[in-house]
């Protein structure tokens, strides 16, 4: 723990805190977007499995899924965990997505 306390007092770590600062600022507003129509529909939406959350079957095909023309099994995860939290509301599906990038 204190060599995190120590790299924040470095100047690499003071830009590294400026740029998640700066990340979740311009952001932020993202937390009160509806879903939009470009794929949310096939990621989220319309997406029986995903929408079902975290179960065995749905991690086993998470890691086989070529859905969306993609294998990133990373990304199913992440929405079914969504899914799983905040149901169908955007607004936690956008924050966890910011923070995730944020970080």
């Amino acid at each position: 723990m204190d060599s995190a306390f120590q790299f924040l007092r470095t100047d690499k770590g003071l830009i590294a805190l400026f740029l998640i600062a700066l990340s979740v600022l311009v952001y932020l507003p993202v937390k009160d977007y509806p879903f939009i129509s470009y794929d949310n529909s096939l990621y989220v939406t319309e997406n029986w499995r995903v929408q079902e959350g975290l179960s065995w079957e749905n991690v086993k095909w998470a890691l086989v899924a070529l859905e969306a023309g993609f294998w990133h099994p990373v990304t199913w995860l992440s929405h079914m965990a969504d899914c799983q939290l905040y149901g169908l509301t955007p607004r936690g599906h956008h924050v966890t997505n910011l923070v995730i990038h944020a970080v």
